[in-house]
């Protein structure tokens, strides 16, 4: 092979590894508005107090919000609304796998969210 050939392929390798191999659509909606129009949605067992990051927190808007992820492995995640976990000592959230396909969460003011995910794994639970 030409340097030229062996260069395109090099290259188009490091493309490749370099992009998110999971793509994960979020879709979600209050279904009443006792917690408000935000959610945070980030890796099971991050602590707020802690680490919290703006790109983390997602708006209603109509009482519903979506978002993509992206990551290179699937991964357990955790969506949680923040007012309630703000203004109480507990509050409901719900786990999810972050994989290829998409996720639907309902939330609601008195129990854990409702999620359906319809990736391979977040069928089987």
């Amino acid at each position: 092979m030409n340097k030229k050939i062996i260069t395109t392929l090099l290259l188009a390798l490091v493309a490749i590894t370099g992009q998110a191999q999971v793509k994960c659509h979020i879709e979600g909606k209050f279904v009443d508005n006792k917690w408000g129009d935000e959610v945070v949605i980030c890796k099971m067992g991050t602590d707020l107090r802690v680490n919290d990051a703006p790109e983390w927190h997602h708006k209603a808007v109509n009482g519903r919000f979506e978002c993509d992820i992206e990551t290179d492995v699937p991964e357990m995640y955790e969506v949680i609304p923040y007012k309630q976990y703000v203004e109480t000592a507990s509050y409901y959230y719900g786990w999810f796998l972050v994989e290829n396909g998409t996720v639907r969460i309902e939330i609601y003011g008195d129990k854990s969210p409702k999620i359906e995910s319809t990736g391979d794994e977040g069928r089987l639970h």
